[in-house]
This record gives structure tokens, sequence and C-alpha cells, in this order.
């Protein structure tokens, strides 16, 4: 049986989980859980970085596990 999309309202915000557990908050939340978000946010932490086709991301993915196995 699959998951439902769970809705909690809370006083004066709504949090919606999704089925595949991507939560979203919407109203005026509490400014103890924005400080949390972006104490963690961290935009830089992705590691590859490409501007080329799928097949060459994939191609220099390969090259980078094959490298760190060695």
């Amino acid at each position: 049986m699959p998951k439902k999309r769970q809705v909690i309202k809370h006083d004066g915000w709504t949090e919606t989980i999704g089925t595949n557990g991507c939560v979203l908050i919407e109203g005026d939340y509490p400014a103890e859980m924005e400080h949390e978000f972006y104490a963690q946010y961290n935009p830089g932490a992705a590691r590859i970085h490409h501007r080329g086709t799928f097949d060459q991301l994939f191609a220099l993915a390969d090259k980078r596990l094959a490298q760190e196995e060695i």
C-alpha cells in the first residue's frame, strides 16, 4: 500500500510531508526552524560541477570513482 501525503497543521503554519519524504513548510513557522535550516545550508557542497552532456558527466563520475578505488 503506497504511503499517503501527510498534512500537519500547527498554530499559524502547515507542514506537508510528501510520499517521498520531502517536507514542505508554509506559513509563519518558528524562527528557530529557519535558523536551523540555514545553519546547515551549504550550496557549495556538490562535489561535481559540470556543464557538458550527460555522457561526459557519467564518464567523469566513472573516472573519479576509479581513482578513489586505487
